[in-house]
């Protein structure tokens, strides 16, 4: 280099000082762009987490829905009203009986007798015709809460074979506790009825 004649090359110093400026400004872009997408991200999680909240709030209502479909006086899973009088205490929700005496089912809201009638079953206000002798308030229930239980009446009818002459079984009728007094077929309903207007 010729006495008087400028450099193209910046000195060492200024090179260095010109590359740790370029470094800060790619490092604070960097930072900026990973504080932006980190929030988007959290962002996105959060509604995500509330998605999910709500889905599993509304399948957990669905079920229970499902699982007690009876509701009295705004009382989710129970049906004392819908029970018949001879049906067995001790049940705020029944939704089917398996009698194993006339080897059938009742449902409770339909108020339907279910019983094989040839390859089908039947559903009837009344026993099968072929049924003598039998008395509701004397036979033994099982309680079933599932849906179409006669799918499984085999497993039924081999698990309660030996409820079959069993007459031991307390009833709504009978019973004293006063939460049963709101069925209509009670022998206390009325008073029941005369208390709740009074209160």
């Amino acid at each position: 280099m010729h006495i008087g004649q400028e450099s193209d090359t910046l000195p060492p110093f200024h090179s260095s000082l010109s590359m740790c400026a370029e470094i800060e400004r790619f490092s604070e872009r960097r930072s900026f762009t990973y504080r932006h997408e980190r929030a988007i991200t959290m962002k996105q999680s959060k509604l995500m987490f509330l998605i999910c909240a709500l889905v599993l709030t509304g399948i957990a209502v669905t079920s229970l829905n499902c699982m007690f479909p009876g509701s009295m006086n705004g009382r989710i899973g129970i049906n004392i009203s819908d029970q018949p009088a001879w049906g067995p205490e001790g049940y705020d929700y029944a939704e089917y009986y398996y009698i194993p005496e006339i080897d059938c089912y009742y449902s409770v809201s339909e108020h339907q007798y279910i019983y094989k009638d040839g390859p089908a079953w039947r559903h009837s206000s009344v026993p099968p015709s072929t049924v003598s002798g039998y008395d509701p308030y004397h036979s033994y229930k099982i309680v079933i809460n599932e849906h179409n239980p006669y799918d499984y009446h085999a497993r039924d009818q081999a698990r309660y074979e030996t409820y079959k002459h069993k007459r031991d079984q307390p009833v709504i009728r009978d019973s004293r506790d006063s939460k049963y007094f709101e069925n209509k077929d009670h022998p206390e309903h009325d008073k029941w009825v005369k208390g709740q207007h009074r209160n």
